[in-house]
């Protein structure tokens, strides 16, 4: 007894949102502080209940995903999943979980890591990196358009400079004639 009072005092106080399931009917046998933080339910709530009576899958095809991988003995490792908040909020979200034999029960641990936020961040740092790209390729074609307009006035500079030079020529070799 108290190892388990333990086991579920570290469980009900880990930092990480994780959630007992058992494997034959789906349903929630314990969950943690930071879980119910997390999607915004009460203790009560989840108690005895499904996810999906809960309806805490955005997309049921990602359970059923979760399902078949854990049916298979395989446990499941960082894998993307996107649940509903209580209030109703996509959270995308890393689950990770694994079947364990309790008793005569089997169960799952599922555990939770949101990352939301970091992939919304990743997005604006790829749009923020087109941005710039597509400025600089604006920026590229400008310049390339300077230099180019830069050669032509160089070789217009060169071609009245050679001009000039011809007209000096022939205005000493004129000199030069009238002076003979």
């Amino acid at each position: 007894r108290e190892s388990e009072s333990k086991f579920i005092g570290l469980f009900i106080q880990s930092p990480a949102p994780s959630i007992l399931v058992n494997f034959r009917n789906g349903e929630f046998v314990e969950v943690n502080d930071a879980w119910l933080d997390l999607l915004g339910y009460q203790r009560q709530e989840i108690i005895g209940r499904t996810a999906l009576a809960l309806n805490l899958w955005a997309n049921p095809s990602e359970r059923d995903l979760v399902v078949e991988t854990l049916r298979t003995g395989d446990a499941l490792t960082r894998h993307e999943v996107h649940h509903l908040s209580k209030s109703g909020q996509i959270l995308l979200c890393v689950m990770s979980g694994r079947v364990f034999h309790s008793g005569t029960d089997q169960l799952i641990i599922f555990s939770l890591i949101d990352v939301t936020r970091q992939r919304a961040v990743e997005q604006e740092i790829r749009d923020m990196n087109q941005q710039l790209e597509r400025r600089v390729q604006t920026r590229t074609e400008k310049l390339e358009e300077a230099n180019n307009d830069l050669s032509a006035a160089l070789a217009s500079v060169n071609s009245m400079q050679n001009e000039l030079v011809r007209a000096e020529k022939m205005a000493a070799l004129g000199s030069l004639v009238a002076g003979i």
